[in-house]
């Protein structure tokens, strides 16, 4: 796999890199699978500046996959998936519903 890029969004993260804890957990999980991150840049929870930032990543031409982290709750400017959307070709509802059904197992 190559040109894979995990921007957490976050306003806080962005001015302070060392606050990010989940970038680099799962910039370190995807390299122990073997896969090419070849960008890892913090982003501000901005719906503007996600959508300009995703949206030059694809057209790039060099990314294949990008794995969003923050910005996913109810605050006003929490837009992530909402921003990013506009950069998806298709959608994968059933891995989202995954994801959750396998974190919400892990809490109880």
């Amino acid at each position: 796999m190559t040109g894979l890029i995990t921007p957490p969004v976050s306003d806080t993260a962005s001015q302070d890199a060392i606050a990010d804890k989940s970038g680099p957990l799962i910039k370190e999980l995807l390299v122990l699978r073997d896969f090419q991150v070849t960008e890892a840049r913090i982003v501000p929870d901005d719906e503007k500046t996600i959508r300009r930032t995703v949206k030059e990543w694809c057209n790039s031409g060099e990314i294949d996959w990008i794995i969003t982290t923050g910005g996913t709750g109810f605050g006003v400017r929490d837009r992530t998936p909402e921003a990013s959307i506009c950069a998806c070709s298709r959608s994968a509802v059933g891995h989202t519903h995954a994801v959750l059904r396998l974190g919400y197992s892990s809490l109880i």
